[in-house]
């Protein structure tokens, strides 16, 4: 593990010197002059640059209970490894570069990384590569323009990350395994506007993701996926098209079969800004859109390469067949897929939105999965409190015979609220429940998690404020409490902390 890491280093270094003698992103545009980015601290020529270190110090309590915390211990589940103190120190150094080549073109790149140490091993540390949430293609991203007419993207994201995955392949903090991995992609896609109010689209990329955590072998695959759409506007602004889109994914390990999906779309678009995802989006009213869309996918899994054979997969410890685990029978599937959504500004600052979607996604430990959502979602953003209530019911159907359908509904309110002029109140409340249909194997041969249902609340609130210009103070107190009808889940841990942070802008 430790040789990998060194490896990461030697990477990360090499990006960062790259990227800052290269660049990132080219955005080239003939309709308008580039423009000094507002973030640039630093000038250098035609170069310009903001470099943020932070450094996070401070204590950290950690308390558990329930019939279920040896179980977490003892397999090493979630994030905290013992119970007790620590002093957390997280080191963060995030890059955001511009470089003004011409008055027609421009280079950015953006990315940040982060090392986190617990000096009393209540939790393994970790470092963390990874580009800004939003706002950003990629760690690189070259803009270019073949023609007045031609133009496309070239693109890399790279991130190297630690996650905690439960049995399902969901994120869980509390409870999940301990994941490590890379996840690169890179692409391109071209557009074409050959003609007036007519487009192509043509995308292509590939997806490496190589982990390094025992017990994930079976998740290292490489992932290709095309893509071409055509759209033509018709009357105003309106424009119909159709999409096909072709995925391919190689599993390294010869016991899982490599699978390939395609899907269709017809859509149909209605005024301008209303997104070019598929579907179709209609401007109801001033206040109102909506917007649905209809589709078919089909695809085919694949046939083991290493034959018969017993493995110890996701819990799944005896099985004469491995192909049964992961659905490998070589069968297709056919599937139709569409979403609906509406949403409504009920106030200038508020707005709520449902929608449905029925989709196939590549599976975590099956080659795939059929998934159903209901959301509803509601959002206030005021001049100094903000809050969001999301509420989503969702149900996943994996493909093949071992692993069961399951259902989660999870409800999530966040809310920000200004104490006074300088302090800030921030609260989380989460609810999730998980639902397992019954296996057709054995219970005693699953994970807890695969078999049984379980509940899962989380309450946060803390506060923060403002110690000087570069120092900002954090304290807050969580609790979770896990409920289930296998004892094994059941446990609650209750999580103190308070620290500070310090940021300086190079």
């Amino acid at each position: 593990m430790r040789i990998y890491k060194n490896i990461i280093v030697v990477i990360v270094a090499y990006l960062f010197f790259a990227g800052m003698l290269f660049g990132q992103a080219i955005t080239f545009d003939n309709t308008r002059d580039v423009n000094i980015p507002d973030y640039a601290t630093l000038r250098i020529g035609p170069f310009y640059s903001t470099v943020a270190f932070t450094q996070q110090f401070g204590y950290r309590w950690t308390g558990s209970s329930g019939k279920g915390t040896d179980y977490l211990y003892n397999n090493r589940r979630g994030e905290i490894r013992k119970d007790g103190s620590d002093f957390p120190l997280i080191s963060t150094l995030s890059f955001r570069n511009y470089v003004l080549i011409t008055r027609k073109m421009d280079l950015d790149i953006s990315f940040w990384m982060s090392y986190e140490y617990y000096p009393l091993d209540t939790q393994e540390g970790g470092f963390y590569f990874d580009m800004p949430e939003e706002g950003v293609l990629g760690t690189i991203t070259l803009n270019y323009r073949i023609t007045p007419v031609l133009t496309g993207t070239l693109y890399d994201r790279f991130k190297y990350r630690t996650d905690y995955f439960d049995t399902r392949g969901n994120a869980d903090r509390y409870g999940g395994e301990r994941y490590e991995y890379i996840d690169n992609t890179i692409g391109t896609y071209l557009d074409w506007n050959f003609a007036r109010g007519k487009k192509f689209r043509f995308d292509v990329s590939r997806q490496d993701v190589i982990p390094f955590s025992d017990g994930f072998d079976d998740q290292e695959r490489i992932t290709y996926e095309q893509m071409l759409e055509y759209s033509q506007r018709v009357i105003g602004n309106i424009s119909v098209g159709g999409n096909y889109s072709f995925n391919q994914t190689t599993y390294k390990v010869d016991y899982r079969p490599d699978n390939s999906y395609q899907s269709f779309y017809l859509f149909a678009r209605y005024n301008d800004g209303l997104g070019d995802d598929n579907g179709l989006h209609i401007k109801m009213s001033d206040y109102t859109t909506a917007s649905i869309g209809i589709g078919y996918s089909a695809g085919v899994n694949g046939e083991i390469r290493a034959g018969d054979q017993i493995r110890n997969v996701d819990g799944v410890i005896s099985t004469n067949n491995i192909s049964d685990i992961y659905g490998a029978d070589g069968n297709n599937f056919a599937q139709f897929i569409w979403f609906a959504s509406i949403k409504t500004l009920l106030m200038e600052d508020v707005w709520h939105s449902l929608g449905y979607s029925s989709s196939i996604n590549t599976g975590y430990r099956t080659a795939f999965e059929l998934v159903d959502s209901l959301e509803y979602r509601l959002e206030w953003h005021g001049e100094a409190t903000t809050a969001t209530l999301l509420s989503e019911y969702r149900t996943t159907v994996p493909s093949g015979n071992i692993f069961s359908d399951y259902a989660d509904w999870i409800t999530r309110l966040d809310v920000t609220y200004p104490l006074t002029r300088y302090i800030e109140l921030h609260g989380v409340l989460r609810y999730q429940v998980r639902e397992n249909q019954p296996n057709l194997l054995p219970n005693e041969l699953y994970d807890p998690e695969t078999t049984s249902n379980y509940d899962t609340w989380m309450g946060r609130i803390g506060s923060s404020f403002a110690v000087t210009k570069t120092i900002k103070f954090y304290t807050y107190y969580t609790h979770v409490s896990r409920d289930s009808d296998n004892d094994d889940l059941v446990y609650t841990r209750d999580i103190f902390e308070a620290y500070f942070r310090y940021t300086h802008q190079f």
